[in-house]
């Protein structure tokens, strides 16, 4: 379980899904968060048909979403995505690994990397009571916790050191 360098890649708004045809890294996309939902959903999520991503991506506030995908390498497969929502006075996360790519160690790299690209704003991530890694990789990157220990979903907050 050694870390891997990835090499993040965001997709541009101007990569757009045409007569009916989705672009390949928006399906490698589909398909990461389809294997994803049950690490993923803080409320009821179904699986995305080729179509539903089209209409996604196609109707997303590209000023305000952003997506990136994560390689090992340039021209290799994509091994997690992750889309980041400017909420004005915060970000939002969403990030998933590919089922067969979990064991690289690599969720501490995709959070560095969504942490330098939201200064100076806040992040509030939210992660299922029962997702004890990823509330491990929230202590470890040094987000805060909110709420109390019953609920379902809880919230992490992170806020940028030379921000504050």
């Amino acid at each position: 379980m050694t870390t891997k360098k990835l090499v993040a890649w965001e997709i541009p708004p101007s990569l757009r899904c045409k007569d009916g045809v989705l672009p390949k890294l928006l399906d490698d996309v589909r398909l990461i968060y389809n294997e994803s939902l049950t690490t993923l959903a803080t409320k009821p999520l179904t699986a995305l048909s080729k179509k539903q991503q089209y209409d996604w991506w196609n109707n997303l506030d590209h000023s305000k979403e952003r997506l990136w995908v994560y390689t090992l390498a340039e021209g290799s497969p994509v091994v997690a995505f992750m889309k980041l929502t400017d909420r004005g006075s915060h970000f939002t996360p969403i990030m998933a690994i590919g089922e067969k790519y979990r064991k690289l160690n690599v969720v501490h790299e995709i959070v560095a990397h969504y942490l330098a690209v939201t200064t100076p704003k806040p992040v509030i991530a939210q992660v299922l009571r029962t997702n004890l890694a990823m509330q491990f990789v929230m202590n470890w990157a040094g987000f805060e916790f909110s709420g109390t220990p019953e609920q379902d979903v809880y919230e992490f907050v992170y806020h940028h050191p030379e921000a504050s």
